[in-house]
């Protein structure tokens, strides 16, 4: 299996419209949370490259200190006056702009991979991973993985407004880390697996496979569906072939990787 390094964003006009919404949203929380600010980091497709026209956010991760948080969350009122002014960002190309908040005691999942973020104002607010912690993660979210809970099903007995379109954009967020997971583990190079782009990551596994044939037939679902997001055949089929390479990964990792 070859993985190939970081590919960069080439795209300069892609580039310069990613680099207007980084500006304003540095102005925007370095404001409003100036009393507190440590640091603001943007990552995933606007640094490492993979773009999906119609379907990639911009994200980002705000650091504050811990005296920012009330009941373990910024304040109602700040984060009102702060949408008011993101309201007037346009986010395009991207469809929206996605930022999580984390203090030194309220830190959950916000560690970063090498090359895969940039720092864009103050500074980090934890070391980065580690290729052995990319491992051990990798080993323990597998464990845990339960293909069956990936989507909450009632979610699919909605309808209207953009209902489906949350709950197939939440379920690939269980879909795509089990890709670079399962290739972490394959690998044990986790710091320049996580640097692939998502079409980068699924051309490491070879499509003549069962686990192959799914991801490949999962991304391709998830073009179409980010193309024309008034599908319903194309939601249903990123759920169909998502849920799919679930299932063929957790079988892969019980039957294979655990007894080896």
């Amino acid at each position: 299996m070859v993985i190939a390094m970081l590919n960069l964003n080439s795209d300069t006009v892609l580039q310069e419209q990613t680099h207007a919404i980084i500006r304003q949203v540095v102005d925007v929380y370095s404001r409003y949370t100036d009393k507190w600010f440590i640091g603001l980091v943007v990552h995933g497709s606007a640094v490492k490259g993979g773009f999906i026209e119609g379907w990639s956010d911009i994200d980002f991760q705000l650091y504050v200190e811990d005296r920012a948080f009330k009941n373990n969350q910024l304040p109602l009122n700040l984060c009102m006056a702060i949408h008011q002014e993101l309201s007037t960002i346009n986010p395009y190309p991207y469809q929206y702009i996605q930022t999580r908040v984390f203090t030194p005691s309220n830190v959950r999942y916000g560690r970063l991979v090498p090359d895969t973020y940039k720092l864009v104002a103050g500074k980090l607010l934890l070391p980065e991973y580690t290729g052995e912690q990319l491992y051990l993660q990798a080993k323990s979210a597998l464990n845990e993985l339960v293909p069956n809970k990936a989507l909450h099903t009632e979610s699919l007995l909605e309808h209207g407004d953009d209902r489906l379109l949350k709950s197939v954009r939440a379920f690939c967020t269980v879909v795509w880390p089990a890709l670079y997971q399962l290739l972490t583990i394959q690998t044990n190079e986790g710091i320049k697996v996580w640097g692939l782009t998502k079409a980068q990551a699924v051309e490491c596994i070879p499509e003549h496979t069962s686990i192959g044939r799914q991801i490949h037939e999962f991304h391709e679902a998830v073009l179409n569906y980010a193309s024309n997001k008034s599908s319903i055949h194309n939601a249903l089929l990123v759920i169909e072939t998502g849920m799919g390479f679930l299932q063929q990964v957790k079988y892969w990792w019980v039957n294979d990787e655990v007894e080896s």
